[in-house]
C-alpha cells in the first residue's frame, strides 16, 4: 500500500451494499485495496453501528462510507487517536462547511447538534500479532433524510439547513477534512486528543450517566490517548457507562 495516496482518491461505489464496512474488511483482508481506498453505498441493508448494533438509514438519502488506512507503521495503542481525528473531522465539516452550531462529539464517536445525533463513527482493526496491520473507517452521517424510526432521537443536514444537500458535494468536503486531519493524526497526537476532549458533550461540565442500571452524575474532564473517559476522578472504558443527554 502506498501512503502517499489521500482518502477518497480511490472510490469504489455500489447501489446497495450489507455494510461498507464489511466490504472494505474483506478487501483488506484479501490485500487488495490501496490505503485511503474509499467504499461508498447508496443504500446498506446491514449498517453497523457500535457494539453490535445497526446502523439505520434511508435509501439514497445519506453518505454512508468506509475507508481503508494501512495503519501497519503505527503504534497499536494510538487506536483511539485514529478515532479522535476522525470525529473532529466531522465535526469541522459540520460547523465549518455546513455552519451548524451547537455540534458536539458523544464520547467515543458520535456526533450530535443539540441533543439529536447526526452523524457515527465505527472503526474496525485489522490486528496481526503485535502488529496493526489495518483500519477500516466507516461512516455515517444523516443527510436528506426526514423520517427516522420512534424512539430515534436522530436529525439531517436538510433538517438543519432548511433544503436538499448536495451529497457529491458533501463527499468533497469530507475527503478534504479527513485527509487534514489524519495528517495532524500522524505528526500531532496532542493536539488531536486536546480537540477532540474541547468538542465533547459537556466537556468540563455537569453530566448524568448510567453505571450498572443506576444513574449517577459528575464533572466530565475528558480523554486520554487510550479513550478512557474520566468523569471526577473515575475512569471509564467504552461500554462501562452510558450518558444520558
Amino acid at each position: 500500500m502506498s501512503l502517499n495516496q489521500p482518502i477518497g482518491s480511490s472510490i469504489i461505489e455500489f447501489e446497495q451494499l450489507d455494510s461498507t464496512n464489511n466490504y472494505a474488511m474483506q478487501l483488506a483482508n484479501e490485500g487488495n485495496a490501496e490505503h485511503g481506498t474509499t467504499i461508498i453505498a447508496q443504500h446498506q441493508t446491514k449498517g453497523k453501528g457500535q457494539q453490535g448494533k445497526t446502523w439505520t438509514a434511508a435509501k439514497e438519502k445519506n453518505l454512508l462510507m468506509s475507508f481503508i488506512l494501512d495503519t501497519s507503521h503505527k503504534e497499536i495503542t494510538s487506536q483511539f487517536l485514529l478515532n479522535a481525528a476522525c470525529c473532529t473531522a466531522v465535526a469541522h465539516l459540520l460547523m465549518e462547511d455546513m455552519q451548524i452550531a451547537d455540534v458536539s462529539i458523544k464520547w467515543p464517536n458520535d456526533l450530535y447538534v443539540g441533543k439529536k445525533k447526526i452523524a457515527g463513527i465505527l472503526i474496525e482493526n485489522i490486528i496481526r500479532g503485535q502488529q496493526w496491520k489495518y483500519a477500516i473507517v466507516g461512516i455515517g452521517l444523516n443527510v436528506n433524510q426526514l423520517e427516522f424510526p420512534i424512539g430515534l432521537s436522530a436529525t439531517s443536514l436538510q433538517r438543519l439547513v432548511n433544503k436538499i444537500v448536495d451529497i457529491s458535494f458533501l463527499r468533497k468536503k469530507i475527503f478534504k477534512r479527513l485527509n487534514k486531519a489524519y495528517q495532524q493524526y500522524q505528526e500531532n497526537a496532542t493536539a488531536v486528543l486536546t480537540e477532540y476532549n474541547s468538542l465533547l458533550y459537556s466537556y468540563q461540565n455537569r453530566i448524568s450517566f448510567i453505571k450498572n442500571s443506576e444513574i449517577k452524575t459528575g464533572t466530565l474532564k475528558g480523554t486520554d490517548a487510550t479513550g478512557l473517559l474520566t468523569i471526577d476522578e473515575n475512569e471509564y472504558r467504552h461500554g462501562e457507562i452510558q450518558i444520558i443527554l
